[in-house]
């Protein structure tokens, strides 16, 4: 059995990544490099346009599909943080 205390339970939210929020971070780059190169060139080949215009709908489908799942994990633990608190004051 293992003692724990409050603010070692609180860390353990704040502490744990998820590959989800590297995935969200990652589609964020990648949105915002591909924004500023579609806003800054004036001068793009019309299927170089369209590859872009692909890749930053990707980007942000990716950014709204991860960034659902790092929200939804990162309130199912502070649930779960809860719920192990209430039961330790029982």
């Amino acid at each position: 059995m293992f003692n724990l205390t409050e603010p070692e339970i609180d860390g353990f939210v704040s502490d744990f990544p998820s590959i989800d929020f590297g995935l969200f971070t990652l589609c964020v780059g990648v949105f915002v490099a591909f924004l500023i190169v579609l806003v800054t060139v004036t001068q793009i080949p019309v299927m170089v346009f369209a590859a872009f215009i692909a890749l930053l709908a990707v980007s942000l489908l990716g950014m709204l599909f991860f960034g659902y799942r790092t929200f939804r994990e990162r309130r199912r633990a502070q649930g779960r943080i809860k719920q192990i608190k209430e039961s330790r004051r029982i």
